[in-house]
C-alpha cells in the first residue's frame, strides 16, 4: 500500500526536502547534475548510489517511490512522491508511475556510483485489495422444523452455511458426524455432502446460505463446528433484516455482512480462538471417505433393494468392515441406516399423496406392505394410515408467517 511521504515515516531512508524551496531544494554546483526522467510502465531494476545522496521530485502525473534498506523486494516499502527527498547513499530504491507513465526531476554527483540490481520485479504497487469475494447467494432461509426433522442430505456447487438457532440438530458431513446446538454454525463446501437430522420433541430453527463464494482460505472454516459470537449473530441478524426489506440495495447488504460474519470467523479460527481444526491421521481421513461414499450411495439407490453387502461392494470394503465404519462415525449399523433413509423416503411419498401405501412399499423394495407397517409403526410410534391423518390439511400445526420466522434467539439482540 502506498503511504504518505512525511519527515517521521521517511526518516529510514533520507529526508523530506521544503516543497517551496527554490530548485526543489537539489544541490547546485558543478559537481552535480541535475536531470529530467521520464518513466513508462513497470521496472526491472533497483538502484542504490554507494557514494553519494540521490535528489528526487516529481514533474508530472503520479509517481510511486520505492525504497529498501536491502535488495529484497519484499521489504520495499511505497512513498506517493509529492514533494522533494533526499534519498541516502546506499538506500535501494526505483521509481515507478502509478498509472501508465509518470515525469521526475533528479539530482546526482557527477561523479556517483549508481548501481543497479536486476530483479525480476513487476514494479506493481501494492493496494489493499478483498481476497473474500461473495459472488451470488442463491439460497437464504430461516428453517423451523419439527421434531424428528430429517433431510436425506445432498452435495452441489455453492458453500453453504448452516447457523443453529433453537434445538439441536445432528450433522453428518465428510463422513462424520457432529450435534450443532444453539449459537454454533457449520460450513459445507461446493460438492461437499452432508446431511441433517434432529431427534426428540423440540422444535428446530436454523439459518442456512447458500452462496457462491471465491476464497483461498475458507478451508479453514471446513469440518468443524464454530461457536458464533454476540457480534457475528448480530451480522446474521443483518442479513434476515435485508432480506425481508427486499429493497434496492438489499443483496448488497447481505452479501457485505454475510462476507464479513465470514472473515470474522476465519480470523477467529485462525487466531485459535476457535480450537485447533479437526486434524485426523491418514488412515482416519481414508474412513471418512468411505462412511461418505457409502451415504451418497444409499441416498442415490434408495429406490434398489439396498443390503450392507450391496453398499459395502459399491465402495469397496467388506460388509464387516462397513458396519464397523458406521458405528465408529456415525454411531449407527449401516443396516438401521438403510432402514431409516427409506422409511423417511416413504414419509415424503405419503406426504405427496399420489400412490398407496402398497405402490410405496414395492417403489422402496420393501419385502411386503405388511412389513414396510410394522417398521414404520415401530420407527415413528405411529402407523402409515396414523401418519397420513395426522398430516391432513384441516390438522396441520401452524407455521410462522415470514416477519415471525427469526424470531428467535437471532433476534433477541435488541
Amino acid at each position: 500500500m502506498i503511504r504518505n511521504l512525511n519527515r517521521l515515516s521517511f526518516s529510514a531512508y533520507g529526508r523530506v526536502l521544503g516543497e517551496h524551496l527554490p530548485n526543489h531544494g537539489f544541490p547546485s554546483g558543478a559537481q552535480w547534475i541535475a536531470r529530467r526522467q521520464e518513466i513508462v510502465g513497470k521496472a526491472d531494476v533497483l538502484y542504490r548510489c554507494a557514494d553519494a545522496d540521490v535528489y528526487m521530485d516529481y514533474e508530472s502525473c503520479m509517481a510511486v517511490l520505492l525504497v529498501s534498506l536491502r535488495a529484497d523486494e519484499d521489504a520495499l516499502e511505497a512513498y506517493y512522491l509529492d514533494k522533494p527527498v533526499c534519498i541516502r547513499q546506499d538506500v535501494y530504491y526505483c521509481v515507478v508511475p502509478f498509472d501508465e507513465s509518470c515525469c521526475i526531476h533528479m539530482c546526482t554527483r557527477k561523479d556517483a556510483q549508481i548501481l543497479e540490481t536486476p530483479r525480476e520485479f513487476g514494479g506493481a504497487v501494492s493496494s489493499i485489495t478483498a481476497n473474500l469475494n461473495i459472488r451470488g447467494i442463491r439460497t437464504l432461509f430461516y428453517q423451523e422444523k419439527e421434531n424428528g426433522f430429517f433431510f436425506q442430505g445432498e452435495a452441489h456447487r455453492q458453500y453453504e452455511l448452516t447457523y443453529m438457532d433453537k434445538g439441536s440438530m445432528h450433522s453428518i458431513v465428510a463422513g462424520q458426524e457432529y450435534v450443532l446446538d444453539p449459537g454454533e454454525m457449520m460450513l459445507y463446501g461446493p460438492n461437499q455432502w452432508h446431511s441433517q437430522y434432529s431427534e426428540g420433541e423440540e422444535l428446530v430453527c436454523f439459518l442456512t446460505i447458500a452462496f457462491d463464494m471465491d476464497c483461498d482460505y475458507a478451508d479453514i472454516l471446513l469440518n468443524r463446528k464454530l461457536q458464533v459470537d454476540a457480534a457475528g449473530a448480530a451480522l446474521l441478524n443483518g442479513i434476515l433484516r435485508e432480506a425481508r426489506q427486499a429493497d434496492v440495495l438489499s443483496g448488497d447488504f447481505i452479501c457485505c455482512e454475510l462476507m464479513q460474519f465470514l472473515l470474522e470467523m476465519i480470523r477467529r479460527a485462525h487466531r485459535g480462538e476457535q480450537g485447533a481444526p479437526l486434524s485426523r491421521p491418514c488412515a482416519s481421513n481414508s474412513e471418512n471417505d468411505i462412511v461418505d461414499q457409502a451415504l451418497r450411495y444409499i441416498t442415490e439407490h434408495i429406490y434398489d433393494k439396498l443390503t450392507v453387502a450391496a453398499v459395502a461392494r459399491a465402495v469397496n470394503v467388506s460388509p464387516s468392515y462397513l458396519s464397523v465404519l458406521f458405528s465408529r462415525h456415525l454411531r449407527i449399523k449401516p443396516s438401521d441406516y438403510i432402514r431409516r433413509e427409506k422409511l423417511e423416503e416413504s414419509k415424503r411419498l405419503i406426504k405427496l399423496g399420489e400412490m398407496n401405501f402398497s405402490q410405496i412399499a414395492d417403489q422402496l423394495k420393501f419385502s411386503s406392505v405388511c412389513h414396510f407397517s410394522y417398521l414404520f409403526k415401530r420407527w415413528y410410534s405411529m402407523t402409515p394410515t396414523e401418519f397420513s391423518r395426522s398430516i391432513a390439511p384441516g390438522e396441520l400445526v401452524r407455521t410462522h408467517a415470514p416477519e415471525e420466522a427469526d424470531a428467535g434467539a437471532l433476534q433477541e439482540e435488541s
